[in-house]
């Protein structure tokens, strides 16, 4: 119980993004530092910092990749792409050059890094967070894919169980009919029957449980079925049953291709 919360809990996307520039943060002020000890000033301007990466990020993730880069408008998205580095970029010195000074007046910023330098560090951040979004994104249909495909075989197998159980009290009707027939006629051929019965049953119990079966085991059930089916039909018809297996690895659903055998005989 404890596993599934704490799982669920890191799949919450507030705490990924929090947790993601908490370490940012920490990175970042451990390269700002001007001296071995972390002053003040340094914790300040690192959050600072952060604001014009933050905005430029997030118009990123939440605008140009799901509007455009989603929908394979490329020219597009590589354009505005452009266009929101080289703001990003712009909008941290312009921040510190002229914001900072009005958002605490009591502190004197100006930028550390030129243009180049701060667009260095808005470019590896979009293409991290770009890359994280879009790993993320292919994990999220992978694993959507992975459902659907899960749902699909499930609903196979629930379509297959259905008919299972349709075919078997319908085939049980018409066997135990072919021996009835033989035992009025105290018919020599009853033993036969019996035995061809018996085989039948027994595939129907332990053959139709498994996902798939050779389709040389389907010929013989109907081979089986067919050889039963004789001793009741008038001795003027003829049944021809002419099968040609090329591969004899052929594997197919068990109890499919008994219900058009039985139809024919209807």
């Amino acid at each position: 119980m404890m596993q599934i919360s704490i799982n669920k809990l890191f799949k919450n996307r507030v705490l990924q993004h929090t947790l993601f520039w908490l370490l940012s943060y920490y990175v970042l002020l451990q390269m700002f530092a001007n001296s071995p000890e972390i002053q003040k000033i340094d914790f300040i301007y690192t959050a600072l910092f952060h604001v014009s990466l933050i905005i430029g990020v997030y118009i990123n993730l939440f605008l140009l990749i799901p509007k455009f880069l989603s929908n394979k408008k490329f020219f597009q998205f590589i354009s505005l792409l452009l266009i929101v580095i080289a703001g990003t970029a712009e909008l941290n010195i312009v921040f510190f050059d002229k914001l900072v000074d009005i958002i605490l007046p009591g502190y004197y910023f100006i930028s550390y890094f030129e243009f180049t330098d701060i667009l260095k560090f808005v470019v590896v951040y979009i293409v991290a967070t770009s890359l994280i979004k879009l790993a993320k994104s292919w994990f999220k249909l992978s694993d959507a894919n992975k459902k659907l495909a899960e749902l699909q075989k499930e609903k196979i197998e629930t379509e297959l169980n259905a008919l299972k159980g349709q075919i078997n009290p319908h085939f049980l009707f018409n066997s135990l009919n072919v021996l009835y027939s033989l035992a009025l006629k105290h018919s020599k051929e009853s033993p036969d029957a019996i035995i061809k019965l018996s085989d039948i049953l027994r595939y129907v119990i332990y053959g139709s449980n498994k996902d798939y079966v050779s389709l040389n085991e389907e010929i013989k059930l109907i081979n089986d079925y067919l050889g039963l089916q004789k001793f009741r039909i008038d001795s003027n018809s003829k049944v021809d049953f002419k099968y040609d297996i090329k591969d004899n690895n052929l594997k197919i659903a068990p109890m499919l291709l008994l219900p058009l055998v039985e139809n024919s005989f209807k």
